[in-house]
């Protein structure tokens, strides 16, 4: 009972507690905002839990798509692109401005589009562009989503594997220690039967060798007794050879006794190895289902 429950007091020591952040909304509003000096209305696109680096290295892909301009970075993250073609709002170039901010758990896109002089998107003056440029931004902020925490969930994906194996292997060693013990217990009894035998020798050799040291002591002349006493070396040998097997056989039984006691020992500190590792697998197994149902439901954004 002790050992259970310092086992316990193990796996509440040992399982950490991965806290998973729930999925947050994708906003997007029309706003106005500056750029530089200047004042734009245009839409600002809130993305959660992605970077700054990895939202401006896809805006500029898709700024850059299909034209020979090149975005022009500024200060504070602000991007800029003369003859952009974004073929879902218009067929003509046109001109983007933009920025990127980076927050505590989101950054921010602030964009606006100049399809001619001094004309930008707005949802008033330009419903449909404006709506397609929303759609673009949902686009560009639900993918870095979804693979922000795709990559997430592989990482705790590869955990859970190397947990669950972790926890194969501790059954395996389990297992082959049960079968050491099985195999020791064995090789106890045929040692005992061994012994068995060797006993009966044993006990035959002495009453050989007594008959042989009375028969010496009634020897009629010197060839007789040279002859018996020939034969009782002989009997002596054959004798120590049964007792240094006995003394073998019974040492090999207290490394078999020896060796169930510490397998006993290993089997008990590996139960207690397999309930810790279990419960890690269990608490790595929700947390990669509480991420699997987060991907879900930004994938349906």
């Amino acid at each position: 009972m002790k050992t259970l429950k310092l086992y316990c007091l193990i796996f509440l020591l040992v399982v950490p507690v991965h806290a998973i952040r729930a999925q947050k909304p994708i906003v997007i509003n029309s706003e106005t905002f500056f750029l530089g000096e200047k004042q734009y209305d245009g839409i600002v696109v809130t993305i959660p839990e992605v970077g700054f680096e990895q939202v401006k290295n896809s805006w500029i892909k898709i700024l850059e798509k299909g034209t020979k301009s090149k975005v022009v970075e500024a200060a504070n993250g602000e991007i800029s692109i003369f003859g952009a073609f974004l073929k879902s709002i218009s067929k003509k170039p046109m001109n983007v401005y933009s920025q990127i901010i980076s927050q505590d758990s989101s950054t921010w896109l602030k964009t606006t589009v100049e399809l001619k002089r001094d004309f930008y998107i707005t949802e008033t003056n330009s419903e449909s562009e404006y709506n397609q440029l929303k759609s673009i931004l949902h686009e560009l902020a639900k993918t870095e989503y979804v693979d922000v925490v795709s990559n997430e969930l592989s990482v705790e994906e590869k955990k859970q594997q190397d947990l669950e194996s972790e926890l194969r292997n501790l059954q395996s060693e389990k297992e082959r220690l049960g079968k050491s013990i099985q195999d020791d217990e064995q090789n106890i009894l045929v040692s005992n039967e061994a012994l068995l035998i060797l006993d009966s020798d044993l006990k035959l050799k002495n009453e050989e060798l007594a008959s042989h040291k009375t028969a010496l002591n009634s020897a009629e002349n010197d060839i007789v007794r040279a002859s018996i006493e020939e034969k009782i070396e002989q009997i002596e040998k054959e004798k120590n050879k049964i007792v240094n097997s006995i003394e073998k056989e019974n040492k090999n039984i207290v490394g078999y006794n020896s060796d169930i006691d510490d397998a006993r020992i290993d089997i008990q500190t590996n139960i207690g190895q397999q309930n810790i590792k279990t419960g890690e697998v269990e608490s790595q197994r929700s947390v990669v289902n509480k991420l699997t149902a987060k991907l879900a439901t930004i994938e349906k954004y």
